[in-house]
């Protein structure tokens, strides 16, 4: 179905080469960063702390993985929660993205999904596209933790 477009864009050169493999010719467009996040928040002056954020879709099959994270200070925020955090995270609720700007603003954010396994079909989309949480991490200022193997360490 691709290959009846004049062009196509892709959010990496892993992304082109995987479909280039399967059948692609047509020309592409390569995105050669994050997605722009647009906020009409003040910007945050975030602070170092021994913090781990994790903001998204909270769902046990993205997210299940939270709940075996122990001793870790880890801040939860979104939608979809249904699992057990252990001590001394917590689920601190969800916001919409203006006013989750201004929640993020200490310590990292954490970009996984899924488990790490590598038939996790979360992996693969790490490996191939840019997290809409590297783009809100980076808007709060705070550092974001990434998998080697994603697209955001490419």
């Amino acid at each position: 179905m691709l290959n009846n477009f004049d062009f196509i864009t892709l959010p990496s050169l892993s992304a082109e080469r995987l479909l280039k493999k399967n059948g692609l010719h047509v020309p592409t467009v390569i995105q050669r960063g994050p997605f722009d996040f647009l906020t009409s928040s003040p910007l945050n002056s975030p602070q170092y702390a021994n913090i781990v954020n994790y903001a998204g879709n909270i769902s046990k099959t993205k997210a299940g993985f939270l709940a075996t994270l122990r001793n870790v200070h880890l801040v939860v925020y979104g939608k979809g929660i249904d699992f057990r955090l252990q001590n001394p995270a917590y689920y601190a609720g969800k916001y919409d993205n203006d006013e989750l700007i201004t929640k993020l603003d200490s310590g990292f954010g954490l970009l996984w999904d899924g488990d790490c396994s590598s038939k996790s079909p979360f992996k693969d989309y790490e490996k191939y596209n840019w997290q809409y949480k590297l783009s809100l991490y980076l808007a709060t200022g705070i550092v974001p933790i990434a998998d080697s193997a994603s697209n955001v360490d490419k």
